[in-house]
């Protein structure tokens, strides 16, 4: 083959797939914003799992901070298991163990929390005083001074106990 002819299979190997929407010649080239993603989010962790509504739900915080290319919720998916095996190999679970079930997902791969402002192990929680200050809202008793008259408004005195 001469090299235009090479040329132009490569051109319609890169339109064909494209077309199909299969990351086998983006995610290879470094271009595939799915690739990308993993790539900086996530890294291999073997006793942690992920879920790929998990992995969805980030992607869409990822791109609403515009710091990923939008694609559709299928598409990603699609692009999502061999990207995982290319990037991390692994396969797709469907055994997934979540706080509202079972899901599938990816086991042995973790969030990247290298460059989070406070990691897991050098977070403490506010220190809480031993004995909580409670103010007393009660008042005092009031004792009136002898050499002081009481002065009881009108609208104070019962109607029964007027000066009749």
């Amino acid at each position: 083959m001469t090299s235009s002819e090479i040329a132009g299979v490569r051109r319609a190997i890169a339109l064909l797939s494209s077309l199909v929407d299969e990351p086998c010649a983006a995610a290879s080239s470094g271009r595939c914003p799915v690739r990308a993603f993993i790539s900086k989010y996530f890294v291999r962790e073997p006793s942690s799992a992920v879920s790929t509504l998990e992995l969805w739900q980030f992607y869409t915080e990822v791109v609403d901070a515009g710091e990923a290319d939008r694609l559709t919720k299928q598409v990603f998916l699609r692009r999502l298991t061999s990207v995982m095996a290319a990037v991390f190999g692994v396969k797709k679970s469907h055994n997934i163990t979540t706080p509202t079930g079972r899901a599938r997902g990816f086991r042995g791969i973790g969030y990247d929390q290298s460059d989070w402002p406070i990691r897991a192990e050098n977070y403490q929680p506010a220190i809480f005083p031993e004995v909580i200050f409670e103010p007393d809202l009660s008042l005092p008793p009031v004792v009136p001074d002898p050499d002081k008259p009481v002065i009881v408004p009108p609208w104070a005195v019962p109607p029964n106990l007027g000066p009749n």
